[in-house]
C-alpha cells in the first residue's frame, strides 16, 4: 500500500472574498467517496484591500490548490530504458490513465462545493460552476506521500470550442458582405440595445454555458415583455412600453 496523490491547481471563475488574519493558512480538509481531499486557498495572485478602521486586509483569491490523495495498492509502474537511450512510458501511462477520471471526479466536486459556498452563501458575484472538461483538471501534478514527484507518462490537451463556429445554432449569424451596411449605420448611431435584445442574449450565453434553466426563464422573460408590449401598444399607441 501506498499513497498516490493528484495536485490540481484552479484558476477561478472569479474571485473569493475573504476578510481575515494575514498568517491564516486557508487549508481545508475533507473525505470526499474514499479520497482525503485538501483545498488550499492562494492568496499569491489576488490583490488586498483595508479601510482605515478595519482589523483585517480584505482579499481577492483567484486561484486555489486542490490535493486529492488515496491508498492504492499498486505502485506506479517503472519507467522502461530503451536500447536506444529513452524511456518507455507506456505501461506508466496506462496506470495513470486508468486513475485520472477518478481522482479528476473528487476535485471537481471538492471545487463545485467551495464555489457553491461562496456563490450562494457569502453572495461572491460572477462565479460558476466547473465542468470536468476544464484545463486545469487534466494535467494534474503527482507525487507519493514524501512528496516527491512521479512523472506520469501522459499529457491531456483540451481544445476550446468557439461557441457559433461553423454552425448557426441559437440565433448566432456571423459578419458576412450582406450586413456591412447596417454594420455601419451601428457605428455611426449610438444605438441601445432593446431590454428583450438583452435577456435573449443572457440567455443565449446560458445555453453555451449549460445552464439551461436560466436560458429558459430569460427567454420566458422576453417573450412576456415582447407580448405585453405588443398588446398595450396596440391598445395605447402612445404607451412607451418597458
Amino acid at each position: 500500500m501506498h499513497w498516490l496523490i493528484a495536485i490540481f491547481e484552479i484558476k477561478l471563475p472569479f474571485y473569493f472574498l475573504i476578510k481575515r488574519p494575514e498568517e491564516d493558512k486557508l487549508r481545508y480538509k475533507i473525505l470526499i467517496y474514499d479520497f482525503d481531499v485538501e483545498l488550499f486557498l492562494n492568496r499569491r495572485n489576488g490583490g488586498k484591500q483595508k479601510k482605515g478602521d478595519e482589523e483585517h486586509w480584505s482579499f481577492a483569491i483567484s486561484e486555489i490548490q486542490v490535493k486529492v490523495a488515496k491508498e492504492e495498492h499498486i505502485e506506479p509502474p517503472p519507467i522502461r530504458m530503451l536500447e536506444n537511450g529513452g524511456r518507455d512510458f507506456s505501461v506508466r501511462a496506462q496506470y495513470f490513465e486508468e486513475r485520472l477520471r477518478k481522482y479528476q471526479r473528487v476535485a471537481l466536486v471538492a471545487v463545485n462545493r467551495l464555489i457553491r459556498f461562496f456563490k450562494f452563501r457569502l453572495h461572491n458575484p460572477l462565479l460558476y460552476e466547473l465542468g470536468p472538461h476544464e484545463s486545469d483538471f487534466q494535467n494534474p501534478k503527482w507525487t507519493n506521500e514524501a512528496d516527491q514527484e512521479i512523472k506520469p507518462g501522459i499529457m491531456h490537451f483540451i481544445a476550446e470550442e468557439i461557441p457559433g463556429l461553423g454552425s448557426s445554432e441559437f440565433g448566432v449569424s456571423h459578419l458576412t458582405s450582406t450586413v456591412d451596411l447596417d454594420l455601419q449605420k451601428a457605428l455611426e448611431i449610438d444605438a441601445k440595445p432593446d431590454i428583450t435584445e438583452e435577456l435573449l442574449s443572457d440567455a443565449q450565453t446560458a445555453i453555451f454555458q449549460n445552464n439551461f434553466r436560466r436560458a429558459i426563464l430569460e427567454m420566458a422573460m422576453a417573450c412576456e415583455i415582447a407580448i405585453k408590449r405588443a398588446f398595450f401598444f396596440k391598445a395605447y399607441p402612445c404607451w412607451d412600453g418597458l
